[in-house]
């Protein structure tokens, strides 16, 4: 799933319709049947304020009728969306263009309908932005099964299984032959462990594995650890699992959940830092004025937007600086097109030039600033 998403959004950026606009709608399904009953009124709601657009008078008559046509495709395209419970699903439509994708994502989405020149893709990033490539060890002392996952999805499955070793029971004048057995378990399990580092290694070098996780008893994954390399040891989180009880099912469960609370943690501290960084005069900006500045200067290395939210807003058609709404470039004094998100804007502008961009899900005071940036260099 992740590797369409990906491939659809490199596709979608590229598309753009200066004269008739692309409608773009994002609905967010529940799992339980009962939302079945829902999605028709809801993308009614939903589509009410583009259809009411496209009857003011503001459009020209063939953008009129396009975004006519395609809030009716978008309508009838409802019956299928009751397969989608409990996932996201994405529609783009211009009838001019024929253009017309639909799109499931593997978790919820905050609901919105867009009608611009290009189609409105934050969503999307906002999804893939989510999501690690993760790989889950399991282990105990006879053996080790690594899964790697993204988006939900298996991507591959290794077992390790250390070396079968026979049942001592010698003692006494024996004890000597005991205590080898012992040793040689031991070695038996360490090359285990060594072999369970090295292919976590080549997964995190080669595939692109972000997040390392090891459950099982907490002495034998702990032990794991001194093992590991220390870049892999940096990006491992270990936690306790049943392995007699364990299925697929519920290993994808956890994983999922320890993989959503890391990435929570994980963009706290990006915007604690950045909000350190400000408070300590060193290169980051807080609030939209400030980050607006520093993007039409292309100074942003990471652009860190609070999730779910949008704000109208301004390009210029001669300079291509983003502001707030206005009626003339602040910058140039060009005329304007207004945008329907600016985080949008802000987003591709920043991919565009290299840097990349977080959506914060956490509870920060990013919800007050909405933006936050870190930069390449100071800006005056």
């Amino acid at each position: 799933m992740a590797d369409r998403l990906q491939e659809a959004m490199d596709r979608l950026r590229l598309i753009e319709s200066p004269s008739l606009p692309i409608l773009s709608v994002y609905l967010s399904l529940a799992p339980e049947r009962i939302e079945r009953r829902s999605i028709g009124g809801r993308l009614r709601d939903l589509l009410e304020p583009i259809e009411k657009l496209a009857a003011s008078g503001d459009l020209d008559h063939d953008s009129s009728m396009s975004l006519r046509a395609g809030v009716r495709r978008v309508l009838d395209m409802s019956p299928a969306f009751t397969g989608e419970l409990g996932h996201g699903v994405a529609v783009f439509v211009c009838d001019g263009l024929d253009l017309e994708e639909h799109l499931t994502m593997p978790r919820r989405i905050w609901d919105c309908a867009v009608a611009g020149p290009q189609p409105y893709l934050r969503p999307i990033q906002a999804v893939l932005d989510e999501y690690r490539k993760v790989a889950a060890v399991v282990l105990d002392a006879r053996g080790a099964e690594i899964v790697t996952f993204h988006m939900g999805e298996v991507l591959d499955r290794q077992v390790v299984e250390a070396e079968e070793l026979r049942k001592s029971n010698l003692s006494g004048w024996y004890g000597l032959e005991e205590r080898r057995h012992r040793q040689h378990a031991e070695e038996a399990r360490n090359h285990m462990f060594r072999e369970v580092a090295e292919r976590l290694d080549r997964l995190c070098r080669n595939s692109g594995v972000d997040l390392v996780l090891v459950g099982g008893q907490q002495e034998v994954t702990n032990a794991l650890l001194s093992f590991l390399d220390e870049r892999v040891r940096s990006m491992t989180g270990t936690f306790v699992i049943d392995l007699n009880t364990l299925t697929p099912a519920l290993l994808a469960s956890r994983v999922s959940e320890i993989e959503e609370a890391f990435e929570r943690a994980e963009e706290t501290r990006q915007v604690e830092e950045a909000y350190a960084a400000v408070s300590a005069g060193d290169l980051a900006v807080v609030g939209i004025g400030p980050v607006l500045r520093a993007v039409n200067r292309h100074a942003v290395a990471r652009l860190l937007l609070h999730d779910g939210v949008s704000l109208e807003g301004s390009i210029c058609g001669e300079c291509g600086a983003l502001s707030l709404p206005v009626m003339v470039c602040i910058e140039c004094g060009g005329g304007v097109v207004q945008l329907p998100d600016l985080l949008e804007a802000l987003s591709r502008s920043v991919v565009d030039g290299g840097g990349s961009v977080e959506h914060v899900m956490a509870p920060t005071r990013l919800a007050e600033d909405l933006v936050a940036a870190r930069l390449r260099f100071k800006i005056r």
